[in-house]
């Protein structure tokens, strides 16, 4: 006999039938930090047995998460014995019993395939807004050039004693001896899962984005960590997550999708690997796959116009296009920021190397101010950023402000990175 459900039976149904469903499942997942994959590190090598210790500060919280770990550029499977989160202390150290181990289909070890990427299960486990964190992994064998994101601007630890799951930081030894080698391993994104997180917004983009700071700083073999900002949270989209935060939406977080060096329609070159995939390239590893992501600021073109043997706007200007498309083909609103200044006097280091990049050169400022009239023009993004306007010297229009130029006429200070965040107008993030 056929047995008739209920009113309130047939609205349960229906609510279970839409959360297993797979579309609204993976919108529960929003990214609360992320790094976009770059290269294999070619300076790191990892013994079986010895573990790596790096810290991730999330701009959105939730109460259950999960880690994607990449291997999108290794040359073969990475095995772990162990991965953990733990809630940072001071260096390598986590707030006592803070430390949990993750799981993979739930076993402590895991493969992750050549090429490829995992997700840990989820684990409930509270992570606070700006809150620091510590992820360990173990390596089960030996690890050769891991995937990275080559400007991490926190300092690693590795150990040789230590476990993976240990509150202590006794035994890691900081990774700080080169510029280069402060780098993020394995790790892609973190992700919560709380009905009180919205949606994300990804800067993409270069290193004006990801943080950088006087390439002198990045060069040396003892760099100047108070240059690169380390430990500071100091990229511009840290301080625009704050800004949102303290004007109330908490439930609005702010991720980085930029890489140092990156172009929209060119590969790195073989000398400069760790400048990533074009945009147009990683537009769907980086932006589309992920979740929660509502909005993008889109600023970049300027290493395209640097890097081009004659510096070509119209191409800039059709790759960003092109960009824009897709993601509202994606349902991603788009934010275009103009390009910022890059002319200056440089010393005699940055002087040679602007013979190669076409550093700051007439050429480069025409195109860039060529680009930067079409986006102040143009109807197809859904907003626009003003960022030139925001960091320019006002007596010397084609230089950054000096206290906004981090010494190499490019990169920005602190000070520069936070009049970025002011720069953007919080109703173009917040609206629906």
């Amino acid at each position: 006999m056929l047995k008739l459900l209920k009113p309130w039976q047939r609205l349960m149904g229906a609510i279970l039938l839409l959360l297993t469903h797979p579309t609204f499942a993976s919108s529960l997942w929003v990214d609360a930090w992320s790094a976009s994959p770059t290269d294999g590190a070619a300076l790191y090598s990892l013994p079986p047995g010895s573990v790596f210790r790096e810290t991730i500060s999330p701009n959105l919280g939730g109460n259950t998460m999960r880690l994607h770990l990449s291997n999108r550029y290794g040359m073969s499977s990475i095995k772990l014995a162990k991965v953990s989160i733990g809630i940072k202390s001071v260096g390598a150290s986590n707030q006592p019993n803070s430390t949990k181990l993750l799981k993979f289909n739930g076993s402590d070890a895991v493969i992750i395939p050549a090429g490829g990427e995992v997700i840990s299960d989820p684990l409930s486990f509270t992570i606070k807004q700006f809150t620091p964190l510590n992820i360990s992994f173990m390596a089960a064998s030996w690890i050769m050039s891991p995937t990275e994101h080559s400007l991490a601007t926190e300092i690693p630890y590795f150990s040789m004693t230590a476990n993976a799951e240990s509150d202590s930081g006794v035994g890691f030894i900081p990774q700080k001896t080169l510029a280069g080698q402060m780098s993020w391993l394995l790790i892609e994104r973190l992700e919560v899962s709380n009905t009180m997180a919205g949606y994300n917004v990804m800067a993409v983009g270069d290193s004006i984005s990801d943080g950088a700071s006087n390439m002198l700083c990045q060069l040396v073999i003892n760099p100047d960590l108070n240059c690169l900002s380390i430990g500071q949270n100091a990229r511009y989209t840290d301080f625009l997550a704050r800004r949102l935060a303290n004007a109330g939406y908490t439930n609005i977080g702010v991720v980085n999708g930029a890489i140092s060096g990156n172009q929209i329609g060119q590969d790195a070159p073989w000398l400069s690997l760790q400048s990533g995939k074009s945009l147009l390239n990683r537009l769907d590893a980086d932006v589309l796959k992920h979740n929660g992501v509502s909005k993008v600021i889109l600023l970049e073109g300027i290493n395209d116009l640097q890097i081009a043997s004659t510096p070509n706007p119209n191409k800039v200007i059709q790759d960003l296009t092109t960009v824009i498309n897709r993601l509202h083909a994606a349902n991603i609103k788009v934010i275009l920021g103009t390009l910022t200044p890059t002319q200056g006097t440089p010393n005699v280091p940055l002087a040679i190397l602007s013979l190669v990049l076409h550093y700051g050169s007439d050429a480069v400022n025409t195109a860039r101010q060529q680009v930067n009239a079409w986006i102040r023009s143009q109807s197809i993004a859904d907003g626009v950023v003003d960022f030139d306007y925001c960091l320019k010297n006002p007596q010397k229009p084609s230089q950054l402000l000096p206290a906004y130029d981090s010494g190499d006429h490019l990169h920005l200070s602190v000070l520069g990175r936070q009049a970025m965040a002011q720069c953007v107008n919080l109703n173009l993030l917040t609206a629906p």
